[in-house]
């Protein structure tokens, strides 16, 4: 999120966001609801009072039920909703490339794919593991019960989608890494047998 100080200490906008922003409706954080992310930053709605000031260094977890994974962040703009709802606007602290890429996966689909490796690529990550296994048909856009010719389908028209030949930004290379990732699991039977029972348990432990 693009914000910059002015004298008296409030954020103002740069006019243009340097990051895309996802909305999304899958994250909460320690502060409140996540509305959206970008690689640079997130907006959060929180109930009752702001409980931070701008300009404040805080760590923020981000959950979802994949995962979590914490931040460090600048609180830079917290406008009121009423009487009891604000929205915090917050920018991380020293992220890295790495991260940001994994934080887009995290908004749009809930987790982040080898989220370890992508936590080691940042020095402001303090925290980062799985609480849950990933939804890997939900990245695929298939049902449980897809058979073989429709995972593979799937995996075609996600791979075509994303496939680094034509366009070899970071973004571009992380979503081919995840659906490959996906398409690996599922296409074996005994790993996709063994990725359903850890899936359904951790659904069922939820």
């Amino acid at each position: 999120m693009g914000w910059l100080f002015n004298r008296a200490g409030r954020a103002k906008g740069r006019g243009k966001r340097q990051e895309e922003r996802f909305s999304t409706d899958l994250l909460t954080s320690t502060l409140g609801d996540v509305i959206d992310l970008s690689g640079s930053g997130l907006r959060v709605r929180r109930s009752g009072g702001a409980s931070v000031t701008i300009g404040q260094v805080l760590k923020v977890t981000l959950k979802s039920d994949q995962c979590q994974v914490t931040l460090k962040c600048r609180v830079v703009r917290i406008h009121k909703r009423g009487m009891r709802q604000c929205d915090i606007g917050l920018t991380f602290v020293e992220i890295r490339p790495g991260l940001k890429n994994a934080l887009h996966s995290l908004a749009r689909f809930g987790f982040i794919p080898n989220l370890g490796r992508a936590a080691e690529q940042s020095a402001t990550a303090t925290k980062a593991h799985r609480s849950a296994i990933p939804d890997y048909y939900g990245l695929l856009n298939i049902s449980q019960s897809a058979n073989d010719h429709e995972i593979r389908a799937a995996y075609h028209e996600a791979a075509r989608k994303y496939h680094p030949d034509a366009d070899r930004s970071a973004k571009r290379v992380f979503m081919f890494e995840a659906v490959t990732e996906a398409y690996k699991i599922l296409r074996d039977p005994d790993q996709r047998k063994d990725y359903d029972a850890k899936r359904a348990k951790s659904l069922n432990a939820a």
